[in-house]
């Protein structure tokens, strides 16, 4: 399963863990729910990975909510697509308008799945950018 589209992109310490008690959906999202020969698809499949990026893929619901998100994001993309190509009624603005709405709230959900990085000491820091750091200082 090394080649699998859904894991080639995210490194292999946050790729999500198969159980075999899980649903299709949880263990490979992408093959489930997004067709990857589509435009469409590849495009939910690259927001996926990156909202997958900011967040633990080891948390399912986290896992969800990124896909829903990129999901909504894309449908938001071609709903505002088709209203730029063609006169609309009001009705398909309002469902435009409803749908960016629902992608922006969904995208900010993502937030509560959010890994926290712990700051930097500036001694670990100066020690990854600069070696041991003291080790010129004051020479000429």
């Amino acid at each position: 399963m090394p080649d699998h589209p859904s894991t080639t992109a995210v490194p292999a310490a946050r790729q999500i863990v198969a159980r075999p008690y899980q649903s299709r959906t949880t263990t490979r999202p992408m093959v489930v729910r997004a067709n990857g020969r589509t435009a469409q698809g590849r495009r939910i499949r690259d927001l996926f990975r990156a909202f997958i990026a900011r967040i633990d893929p080891g948390d399912v619901p986290g896992c969800a909510a990124a896909l829903s998100a990129a999901e909504l994001r894309v449908a938001a993309e071609v709903c505002r697509a088709a209203l730029l190509a063609k006169a609309v009624d009001a009705a398909m603005i309002d469902a435009c308008v409803r749908i960016e709405g629902a992608a922006d709230r969904a995208e900010r959900k993502l937030s509560r799945f959010a890994v926290v990085k712990q700051p930097q000491s500036l001694a670990a820091y100066l020690a990854a950018r600069h070696g041991d750091g003291a080790a010129g200082a004051g020479t000429k």
